[in-house]
């Protein structure tokens, strides 16, 4: 926007990161978690999950109730 506010998108891309990255950190955090030990049958705490790009794998590697995902910050 020329009068200095950032458009919806710019704020969130500032907010949540590059769009075109959202997949990659995902499979970033997912393998460094499972580097760490993660196993299917551990409890995941998420705060601050934002738009999901680490929720996503987590909820597709884990078994059924083991993410919780906690986003404190609205706009």
């Amino acid at each position: 926007m020329s009068d200095g506010r950032l458009s919806v998108f710019e704020w969130a891309k500032r907010y949540v990161g590059d769009p075109a990255s959202w997949e990659s950190r995902g499979v970033v955090m997912l393998a460094f978690l499972r580097d760490e030990g993660l196993e299917p049958h551990h409890r995941v705490l998420e705060v601050g999950c934002g738009c999901l790009s680490a929720g996503f794998p987590l909820l597709e590697f884990l078994d059924d109730g083991r993410y919780v995902g906690i986003e404190p910050n609205g706009m």
